[in-house]
């Protein structure tokens, strides 16, 4: 960028100088020998917004709201804007930060605030994780607590006993093991990761039995049992129609000789024989006659063999082997005996029938032997219909025997692949009953490995995070400041070598005050702005060389660098501000100054600074102008250099206190000393008396109106005997003296309303006249009325 000596001043368009369009000429360019600018302005004139601006500038912040503009009134562009250094309160906050240290207090400069700040949001990154971590801990705990019907363990011991209620057993007595299948991982794994069954639990279970069933019928049985029923049809009558002519059908008798009736009526009931004495008799061997028992002739055998063959025609001989072909064979129930070892449930019902059966046959063929007895007679069937019901429950029964005879069989040949079918179904019912269980249980577990990935990522952030905390720690430890440097600086403030010392620690730099530590809430607000500023300029030499200290050019902002907190220290500040703003104005001839003060004393001891300043550097051949100048309405103006305009100055301050427009935080502490200083001026010039004397001086209380003699003469007293200065040393006693008797706001202003009213009471156009000298635009009508409204209260 361009050289800072060719900075002339300012643009501003920022918080309190928004929409003003002012230029505030620092170092103008007809006199180039300027090069630092003292800058009064009452409180809520604008330093602040100007300090903090040319700080955000600095930091190359676009949103800055200044810029800087040369002779022609050109805009300064700059590249680098690390020459700016700015100390104001933001300043202080910043780079200065007190800690308590055990008994003692720590003091953190600049960088070290940084890493502080690092180690205060590592800390609490990690606090953060180890609650995130206690939060999981508890969570596992809560997973793995037995006391939980949900926890892990529980799951796990509900799903072995539901296996090893059922599910081991049977699959032991599958395998025929002496002891049960052991409920294993290997096993459950295997049952819970088979592919999900298509059957519903209720109808693998009906067929679980069916087939276990099967399986005990074949278990112990080593044989095959051969189906060797006989064919059911030939134990029944194949032709009822045929079978009801033929009883009913009768032979036509001949005409017979009496010989041949008195043969039939021989053999009447028992015709059947009548074959069986003709071949008995043509048989020539037998020589007795089996019914008279008499032996038998030629001609006798001829005569009888001749007379039965006449009886027994053809046609009796065809009908009765007709008749005779309608006989029944008997069912052979021992056959049914084979079939016992089946366990077929149905097997006496089955014997029953073959009984039944048995029992119609029987009385069938005693009706068929009845008929061929007696072909000459009529007889009717009547056993269709029990026929024909027996016929049918014993061709279901058989069926069915079949069937159960084929599994029988079939069970025997594929045993083995009856009990693999067997062991498949066991587990299918398995899965079905620990299904529920184990899914929860896999989703706790799953739970519990995400959680633990959790921790252990958390783990690890937490471990690296200590890792970058005693690395900060490390940094903070070994960050060098130049301690010797900030303690010079407080000796010249305190004219002492252990008033205020910094002194190296473990932890960092321990602060001793008078010798002895002490803990930061016994720090003052003054002593430490003093600490800041002694920091302040030790920073502007940081990374230099003793040779090359301040040879770098820069552009210094002081913002109140003597605070309301600081009258006590003022003029040991002011000796740091001269012997440093003298080694930095000769350091570099381009190095600029501005600095603003919001107090008209101060101002006038940092005129007589710099006029010192510049003397000396003038007698070695260096240029080191000062300008003073009044921010005022937003603009820049020449300081009125009259010692006058300090009085002028306290009496417009105390009344804008006393009427509410302006009462920052400076002024609560400030305001009392304010008012003390003023009133005993007015007393010394007035009337040359002291304070206390005018309060009791009954020539001056009898100018008074006679209603506020006794409340004034009260109210002076009152303030005169607390905050009344009888030697220099008290000057720092002062401040606090009327700090704790003004106990509320209220009463401070209440007090500025009553000084104010006392001296215009005395003399009118004096406190009038004082307003008007520092600002011409407030009204005398206001004042009047409104130091009327005070008086009427003391009334």
């Amino acid at each position: 960028m361009k050289n800072i000596s060719d900075i002339v001043g300012f643009h501003i368009n920022h918080g309190h100088f928004n929409n003003v369009e002012e230029r505030f000429d620092l170092f103008p360019y007809n006199n180039k020998k300027n090069r630092i600018a003292l800058v009064y302005g009452h409180n809520g004139s604008g330093k602040t917004t100007i300090a903090s601006s040319i700080r955000e500038y600095s930091k190359g912040n676009i949103e800055s709201g200044i810029k800087f503009y040369d002779k022609d009134n050109n805009d300064i562009v700059t590249e680098n804007n690390d020459f700016f250094y700015v100390f104001d309160e933001n300043y202080i906050t910043e780079k200065v930060k007190l800690n308590q240290h055990k008994l003692g207090t720590i003091v953190l400069f600049g960088e070290q605030l940084n890493i502080e700040e690092k180690i205060t949001d590592i800390t609490e990154h990690i606090k953060q994780l180890s609650t995130k971590q206690d939060q999981i801990n508890n969570e596992i705990e809560k997973i793995m607590d037995i006391k939980r019907p949900d926890s892990i363990p529980i799951l796990k011991n509900k799903i072995e006993q539901i296996l090893k209620d059922r599910w081991s057993i049977s699959d032991q007595r599958l395998k025929q093991h002496k002891i049960a299948t052991p409920v294993n991982l290997k096993n459950i794994k295997n049952i819970v990761n088979m592919a999900k069954p298509q059957k519903d639990l209720k109808e693998i279970n009906r067929e679980y039995q069916n087939k276990l069933e099967l399986l005990n019928t074949t278990m112990g049985v080593g044989q095959i049992v051969f189906n060797n029923l006989p064919n059911l049809s030939k134990f029944f009558p194949q032709n009822y129609d045929k079978l009801d002519q033929m009883l009913f059908k009768t032979l036509q008798k001949p005409k017979f000789t009496r010989r041949e009736q008195e043969i039939i009526k021989l053999f009447e009931g028992q015709m059947e024989k009548l074959t069986d004495s003709a071949d008995y008799l043509a048989n020539t061997d037998n020589k007795i006659c089996e019914l008279c028992l008499q032996p038998l002739s030629s001609d006798y055998r001829e005569n009888v063999i001749h007379d039965l063959e006449k009886i027994k025609t053809v046609e009796f001989d065809t009908q009765i082997q007709q008749i005779r072909d309608l006989y029944l064979n008997l069912f052979d129930e021992n056959i049914l005996n084979n079939f016992q070892s089946l366990n077929f449930q149905k097997f006496p019902q089955l014997v029953n029938k073959v009984n039944y059966l048995n029992e119609l046959i029987n009385a069938h063929n005693t009706l068929i032997e009845e008929k061929v007895n007696n072909p000459y007679k009529s007889f009717d069937y009547p056993y269709k219909q029990q026929f024909k019901h027996v016929f049918e429950d014993l061709q279901q029964l058989m069926y069915e025997l079949n069937l159960s005879c084929k599994s029988y069989n079939d069970a025997i040949e594929s045993r083995d692949q009856l009990i693999t079918e067997l062991q498949n179904m066991n587990n299918q019912i398995a899965f079905w009953e620990v299904k529920d269980s184990y899914e929860e249980l896999q989703m706790k577990r799953q739970l519990k490995v995400n959680q633990e990935g959790d921790l252990s990522a958390i783990n690890k952030d937490i471990q690296d995070l200590e890792v970058l905390k005693n690395r900060a720690k490390d940094e903070l430890n070994d960050t060098s400041i130049a301690i010797e440097e900030i303690n010079k600086s407080l000796q010249y403030i305190f004219y002492s070598e252990t008033r205020m010392k910094l002194v190296p620690e473990d932890e960092g730099y321990g602060l001793q005050v008078n010798g002895k530590k002490v803990t930061p809430d016994k720090i003052s607000l003054g002593e430490r702005n003093v600490l800041a500023l002694s920091y302040f300029f030790t920073e502007l030499t940081e990374n230099s060389k003793i040779q090359d200290l301040y040879t770098r050019p820069s552009f210094i902002v002081l913002d109140d660098p003597v605070s309301s907190f600081d009258f006590g220290n003022r003029v040991g500040i002011m000796m740091l501000i001269k012997i440093k703003m003298e080694k930095i104005l000769l350091g570099n001839k381009d190095t600029h100054g501005l600095i603003m003060t919001h107090d008209v004393g101060v101002m006038f001891d940092l005129q007589k600074c710099f006029d010192e300043i510049s003397k000396y550097c003038g007698s070695i051949g260096f240029t080191a102008g000062v300008r003073s100048l009044e921010l005022r309405d937003c603009k820049i103006i020449p300081f009125k250099n009259k010692h006058n305009s300090v009085y002028s100055r306290s009496i417009y301050d105390i009344y804008n206190f006393a009427v509410g427009t302006e009462q920052s935080d400076d002024q609560e502490y400030t305001i009392g000393n304010t008012m003390r200083r003023a009133l005993e001026a007015f007393s010394t010039f007035t009337y040359v008396q002291g304070m206390s004397d005018v309060s009791v001086n009954p020539r001056i209380i009898a100018l008074l109106p006679e209603q506020n003699r006794e409340y004034y003469k009260g109210c002076m007293y009152r303030l005169v005997l607390n905050i009344e200065s009888h030697s220099m040393d008290k000057m720092q006693g002062e401040l606090e003296a009327f700090k704790y008797l003004l106990i509320t706001h209220e009463e401070k202003i209440r007090t500025a309303q009553d000084i104010l009213s006392f001296i215009y009471l005395l003399n009118p156009e004096h406190v009038i006249s004082h307003i008007k000298n520092i600002s011409q635009n407030t009204r005398v009508e206001t004042i009047t009325e409104n130091i009327s409204q005070w008086i009427k209260k003391s009334s």
